[in-house]
């Protein structure tokens, strides 16, 4: 079985260039958002909240001529963008992941289905083409990505999907209780257990461009990721709760999923369309935004993610930043041959999410240390052969702010 494997290294030697796409960005967009626009939402399932006036311990779903639907929240009333999902089994509603209600499964027959959205070129002309009305204009647009809240009340060494956008696109529980991304029709397994009877958060995102590279992300850690690239024909219809494959529903899970959100991004507006945003890792990732925001992290440079910006490197890594930065530096995140960014290389001083401790992540801390009116450290940055030791003293506070 191909495991997922995790490599934090030191670079041979130390980087001293900034990565082209820092030019004209400040550190504070770094923070709260790119200087693009951001990601657009294609489906936005709420798993509940939206289908009027539901409560807890009702079946899902709202009639319409026999056939239950339960709502998707992102488009516009009369515009042709909703994507409801069609009921299958009994599935009912129950208290949602914070508020409101979420969707729970019986592990035997319930399941929802709907359109999938796979490439998204694709799916909006195969819309055009059945004559469905869809008035967004997706040509070039391949980049996609979902994320979801799931609690998991019987993880029985059964193999259990979770979500199945076509056989390119899906997460999933192993038969060995690890969570599993589905990418290109092949099942990758990591070595993320699953916890049973808590929420979790998982997500699946574009890493590269086009159709190339996608990692699962649980709880905003990085856990497996994929080289390929999926393929933009596959036309099966999605399901949430089951596998769904040729009209065929098997790997049913039991549990509850709540808040489904499924976004694309780029920039096709020279093929008559728009900018529909891109990726960023410190909004876009629920779970992190949520992190950030419980920590009061306000400032780019505040490593440690405690909600304040202090230290000159001779303190604790806990509470000093540019102590947390050196302990972090040059150490990298190799997930299955990519290299990715993620809320545990952030808490070693990634600043700007790219999966690397580097140079780049020094020029930030000091101009925010600037901007503040703190002192910048004389002292230099510690170079490879000595930092080893520094990174394995850094571990325990990582593996406790981390997860």
């Amino acid at each position: 079985m191909n495991k997922n494997k995790i490599i934090f290294n030191t670079s041979r030697k130390t980087r001293q260039s900034l990565a082209a796409w820092m030019l004209g960005v400040t550190a504070s967009t770094l923070l709260t958002g790119t200087a693009s626009a951001t990601i657009t939402l294609d489906r936005d399932y709420q798993m509940g909240d939206d289908d009027g006036g539901k409560s807890a311990g009702q079946v899902v779903g709202t009639d319409f001529s026999g056939t239950l639907y339960t709502f998707d929240s992102a488009g516009t009333l009369g515009n042709g963008d909703y994507t409801d999902l069609e009921v299958t089994g009994t599935p009912v509603y129950a208290n949602g992941m914070s508020s409101g209600l979420s969707i729970t499964f019986d592990g035997v027959n319930d399941y929802l289905s709907g359109e999938s959205l796979n490439h998204p070129d694709t799916m909006a002309l195969r819309l055009q083409g059945q004559g469905t009305p869809f008035p967004h204009t997706y040509t070039s647009i391949e980049r996609r990505g979902m994320q979801m809240w799931v609690m998991p009340t019987n993880v029985n060494n059964t193999k259990q999907t979770i979500i199945s956008d076509t056989s390119e696109h899906g997460i999933f529980i192993s038969e060995n209780n690890n969570w599993g991304l589905k990418f290109n029709g092949v099942n990758l397994e990591s070595e993320a257990a699953v916890a049973e009877n808590q929420w979790s958060h998982v997500s699946a995102r574009t890493l590269f461009f086009g159709r190339f590279w996608n990692a699962l992300y649980v709880d905003g850690v990085a856990v497996r990721a994929s080289t390929a690239r999926y393929d933009a024909t596959k036309e099966e219809n999605m399901s949430i709760g089951s596998e769904l494959i040729d009209g065929t529903a098997s790997e049913f899970f039991t549990g509850a999923i709540d808040n489904i959100k499924m976004h694309i991004e780029g920039d096709n507006t020279a093929q008559g369309g728009q900018d529909y945003g891109t990726y960023n890792i410190a909004t876009d990732n629920d779970f992190i935004a949520q992190y950030i925001l419980d920590n009061n992290v306000t400032n780019i440079a505040d490593v440690n993610m405690d909600g304040t910006l202090s230290g000159d490197g001779t303190g604790d890594a806990a509470t000093d930043d540019i102590a947390a930065f050196i302990q972090g530096w040059g150490s990298d995140k190799i997930l299955n041959g990519a290299r990715v960014g993620d809320l545990e290389t952030r808490l070693r001083g990634d600043l700007n999410w790219d999966g690397v401790v580097n140079a780049s992540d020094w020029f930030i801390i000091r101009g925010e240390y600037a901007a503040a009116g703190l002192p910048v450290v004389s002292f230099a940055i510690p170079e490879p052969a000595s930092i080893s030791m520094l990174l394995l003293s850094g571990a325990a506070l990582l593996k406790r702010r981390a997860r």
